[in-house]
Order: structure tokens, then C-alpha cells, then sequence
């Protein structure tokens, strides 16, 4: 999480509790697959944003978000699902869901992911596109590590070969290590490898055959001698991650929209429904 996503939740007073939960740095560091170093960037940066950057665990931030929900008396109503926008407003706007009932409030937010139907409601052209690269992201846990760090209790997180967070690139598709909590001993980690595309069906079997993802990565960076030579760490966590910690999600661009909202601005789409659109 970016320090603007970390500003809100300060704002609304959960801040504190993620900032412990999660893995606190600046800078992320770019390297080839021999270990020299490429470049790097601030992701956060007390000095300059007011905040670092935070790897957290979603279901740690969806949790503590529905505790102040709670806290707040304001409910949460589950399975239901989007159908369609009935009638907008300048004052208000209706929506109709899949089990027939509506809602009428003053705004409608839709944080529906890349194939948002509230997006292609106000853009109906706005279909997005596949780039022809999957990621697969993993975990190892600390308990897995400690010929790498240490015996349990007595980790040390500068015996890490490199200094983390690090993206490698190299031919056989970026690798990238990122800590996951707040000790910096879980190690989180992605890989984006190329692939054809597929049907939303096809790809949501994928997500749920983790012996297939493993595969994928095992060729990758394992099993293939050809190529470049990816550092140890990399082939280590890619061994050691558990097919059950697996998730996979392709790569898709949404076109440029020219806002983030409808014309009577009772409609606004957000997060992935919104990236690569711009407000003019």
C-alpha cells in the first residue's frame, strides 16, 4: 500500500493497527538476474510522502475495515450482486441487483475490479485488454527460511542474501521479492511469465489448479538451464512455496476513459475499475 492509500486509512483511524501488521520500507530495488543493480524508487517515504510503503496482507486490512465498519453501526449487506444502473439523477441514482431488489443512494462507488460493470455502464467501449502476461504470486513463511535466517527466534533479516524489496528481471520473466510482515521474515513473492489468452472461465481454472502455477514457475526458473541464471534465492523460494499459498491473475489494460465518473457525477468507478483512465 502507497503512502495515499495509507493517508485514508489514517484518516479513519486504522492506520496504527496496519502499520504493525505489515512490512514497512522506502525504496524498491531493481536488478538483472547476476545481481547488478538496475535502479531504484521510493514506493513510500516518511521524509517526502509522510509515509512509507506498507506490504500488508489483504485479509488483515479487510478486517480491520470492517471493524470500524462495525463500530460505526453501518452494515454490510453480502450476496448480492451488480445488475445494472436503473436511473441517475442529479441528486441520486438507482440500482437494480441480480436477485431483484434495488438500492437508491446519493452516489454509487463501483470498485468492481478490471471488468467493472459500473465502468462499462459510463463507458460502454471500455472493454479491457489482455497483455499476453499472467503473474502468480506465492508466500514462504519464515519457518520454511531458517536455514536463511536463522532458527526461529533468533532471525536476523540482514543474513537475506539482498537487500528487499527487489524486482529481477531477466529472460525468463520478472521476479520479485517483497517481505510480508512486520519482522520482514515472511517473504511474499511475484513472477509475470508470458501466456495466451484465455476465457474468463479458462482463467479462473487456472487460479484454482495450484499445481499447474507451481509447474509454471518450476519451468521458469527451475527445471529450464537455458537463459539467463536467476539468483539463488529466487529458485529457493520458488522450491519452497506451497501450491495452496498460489493466486494468478492476468494482465489487463483498460482503455483511457475520459473520467471517473458519469456525466451527472452521481457515479464514480474506482481502484481497478479505474486504472489507466485519467480524469481530464
Amino acid at each position: 500500500m502507497a503512502p495515499n492509500a495509507l493517508r485514508v486509512l489514517d484518516s479513519i483511524g486504522v492506520y496504527d493497527q496496519i502499520r504493525v501488521m505489515g512490512y514497512n520500507y522506502d525504496e524498491v530495488y531493481l536488478s538483472n538476474p547476476h545481481g547488478t543493480e538496475l535502479g531504484r524508487f521510493l514506493n513510500g517515504s516518511p521524509r517526502f510522502y509522510n509515509y512509507p510503503a506498507t506490504r500488508v496482507h489483504r485479509r488483515d486490512v479487510r478486517d480491520l475495515l470492517l471493524a470500524r465498519l462495525d463500530a460505526e453501526g453501518i452494515p454490510v449487506h453480502y450476496s448480492k450482486k451488480f445488475k445494472e444502473v436503473v436511473e441517475e439523477t442529479a441528486s441520486s441514482v438507482t440500482v437494480a441487483f441480480e436477485d431483484g431488489t434495488r438500492a437508491t443512494g446519493d452516489f454509487v462507488v463501483g470498485c468492481d475490479g478490471i471488468h467493472s460493470r459500473i465502468r462499462h455502464h459510463v463507458y460502454p467501449n471500455s472493454d479491457p485488454e489482455f497483455q499476453g502476461v499472467m503473474g502468480i504470486m506465492g508466500t514462504v513463511y519464515p519457518n520454511q527460511l531458517t536455514d536463511v535466517l536463522g532458527p526461529e527466534g533468533q532471525h536476523e533479516t540482514s543474513r537475506w542474501p539482498v537487500a528487499l524489496p527487489r524486482l529481477t528481471f531477466g529472460d525468463r520473466g520478472m521476479f520479485g521479492t517483497f517481505p510480508a510482515d512486520f519482522a520482514g521474515l515472511e517473504m511474499g513473492f511475484m513472477t509475470t511469465q508470458r501466456m495466451g489468452a484465455r476465457s474468463r472461465k479458462e482463467w479462473e481454472a487456472l487460479e484454482h489448479d495450484k499445481s499447474q502455477l507451481k509447474q509454471i514457475m518450476e519451468r521458469a526458473f527451475i527445471k529450464e538451464k537455458g537463459g539467463s541464471d536467476y539468483p539463488a534465492q529466487t529458485r529457493l523460494l520458488v522450491e519452497r512455496a506451497r501450491p495452496e499459498t498460489l493466486s494468478s491473475w492476468p494482465f489487463y489494460v483498460v482503455p483511457t476513459t475520459p473520467a471517473w465518473y458519469s456525466d451527472k457525477g452521481r457515479i464514480v468507478f474506482i481502484g481497478d475499475a479505474a486504472h489507466v483512465s485519467h480524469s481530464q
